[in-house]
Order: structure tokens, then C-alpha cells, then sequence
């Protein structure tokens, strides 16, 4: 018997969806403008990150055992999403683009049925 490797935290498979991924870096470049543009809102924004940062690390170790649970559950959650439906995993421009011709055949079609 091989080892068998182990799974990647559903978290982390999470953020390779290609959806997640847009998402996610179109907010960390938004949080970062509004960061930098606003220096009274950027030393809020730090003081409040490295508090929060300081409050979870406790938290986090102490609830490991329903952490793992989550995990668990999450992982078995993303593999069913993934096979169910593997537009998941398509790039989001390419999503954006089928959905705006699907639109717009739609209405031509509608359009066509009135003449």
C-alpha cells in the first residue's frame, strides 16, 4: 500500500475557484486603494487586523477539534459542488461571456417569435 497524500484544507481549495480567486483579489485591491488612499482609515485598518489577528490565535487552537469537523464536512461539501457542477472550475471571464450570449440569444430569440 502507497501513502496516500494528504487532501488540501477545503480552504485552500476554496481559493483556487476560479470565481473565489476573481472575487477575493478584486476585494484585496479594493481594501488596499481605500488603505492607501485614506491614511486616518489605513492605521484604523491595521490596528483593528493585528487585534483581531491577536484574539483568533487562542481561539483557533481551542476549537481545533470542531475546526477539524468543519474541515471535514467543508471538503466533503466541495467535492460534491465540484462534480455536481464543474462550471466551477471554468475561468470567470469565460462564465461572464456564455452567460451575457446566452443572454443575449435569448432575447434575440424572443424577439424573432413577436415578428
Amino acid at each position: 500500500l502507497t501513502p496516500r497524500a494528504p487532501s488540501p484544507q477545503p480552504s485552500a481549495r476554496l481559493a483556487k475557484l476560479p470565481v473565489v480567486r476573481s472575487t477575493c483579489t478584486k476585494l484585496s485591491v479594493f481594501y488596499s486603494d481605500i488603505k492607501c488612499s485614506h491614511p486616518s482609515l489605513k492605521s484604523l485598518c491595521e490596528g483593528l487586523e493585528s487585534s483581531v489577528t491577536a484574539m483568533l490565535s487562542p481561539a483557533i487552537l481551542k476549537l481545533q477539534p470542531q475546526i477539524s469537523v468543519a474541515n471535514s464536512i467543508a471538503s466533503k461539501s466541495l467535492d460534491w459542488l465540484e462534480t455536481t457542477f464543474p462550471v466551477v472550475h471554468t475561468p470567470t471571464k469565460q462564465v461572464t461571456f456564455i452567460s451575457s450570449f446566452s443572454s443575449y440569444t435569448g432575447i434575440l430569440l424572443t424577439q424573432h417569435k413577436k415578428l
